[in-house]
């Protein structure tokens, strides 16, 4: 903070710690000496709040498509446009979201130096290493760590697909709803696709964030329970208008 600094303003998500604070009693008193004050966003809850925005605007354009005619073609190629950018862009939200969540995890999840290691000299796959920190940090058991990976797997492929898209040629693409051949990104960018792989990336961080380990540190419980209660609202608003979000006891939780 600069000396013209009107105070700290701790917005939504914001996690506040003091560094340094200490209190010295010397001859005429207590002392305060100077106090670091640190600030951290959690940022997977807004990275939610954006996918699901767009993933709302993708089904708004998706209904435009179904219901325009066959002859309309301006019409059904504004809403097919709209349709592949909104979920676009919710997909790279959704997997932007599972990288704040391993960020904000990584610390807890006790990698070795060799296996840290050995992701460099080979290059491991980004998902690969975002499944193995989930999976450490929150001691997942064999299913529910596959379950996570294959997620992942998915989600950083369609990811990828659009953040290093390719400008080559390839055959067209049935149009499930068109019924006929399009560019293929047209179809795998899609509301159903993009809902998939929201619906994934808010699943797997509210189950994460709602059973952290029991022998979890207290910064690693604050960080879920943050979590969690950022993204309480959204799991909800999910179930009311998709219905069931997971297929786990989380769905059962007191309302």
């Amino acid at each position: 903070m600069t000396e013209r600094s009107g105070g700290v303003f701790v917005g939504r998500g914001v996690s506040l710690r003091l560094r340094n604070l200490q209190i010295r009693f010397g001859p005429d008193g207590p002392e305060i000496p100077p106090v670091t004050v640190e600030l951290s966003l959690g940022m997977a809850p807004f990275w939610l709040e954006i996918a699901l925005k767009h993933l709302a605007e993708a089904e708004a354009h998706h209904g435009v498509l179904l219901a325009a005619k066959p002859d309309d073609g301006q019409g059904r190629a504004v809403a097919l446009e709209g349709e592949f950018c909104s979920g676009m862009q919710a997909i790279v939200a959704a997997a932007t979201a599972i990288d704040a969540l391993y960020a904000q995890v990584k610390p807890f999840a006790e990698i070795p130096d060799d296996v840290a290691a050995a992701w460099r000299t080979n290059g491991t796959a980004r998902y690969k290493q975002v499944a193995e920190v989930l999976r450490r940090a929150f001691h997942l058991k064999d299913r529910r760590a596959a379950n996570l990976r294959r997620a992942l797997k998915e989600t950083y492929r369609f990811r990828d697909w659009a953040v290093h898209p390719e400008s080559s040629f390839s055959v067209p693409v049935l149009h499930p709803d068109l019924g006929a051949g399009t560019e293929w990104r047209f179809v795998a960018f899609g509301f159903a696709i993009a809902k998939q792989i929201v619906r994934a990336a808010l699943a797997f961080t509210a189950l994460l964030a709602w059973k952290p380990p029991e022998a979890a540190s207290e910064p690693f419980r604050q960080v879920c329970a943050d979590t969690l209660a950022r993204i309480d609202p959204l799991t909800r608003e999910w179930c009311q208008k998709y219905g069931q979000l997971t297929d786990d006891e989380f769905e059962r939780r007191p309302a």
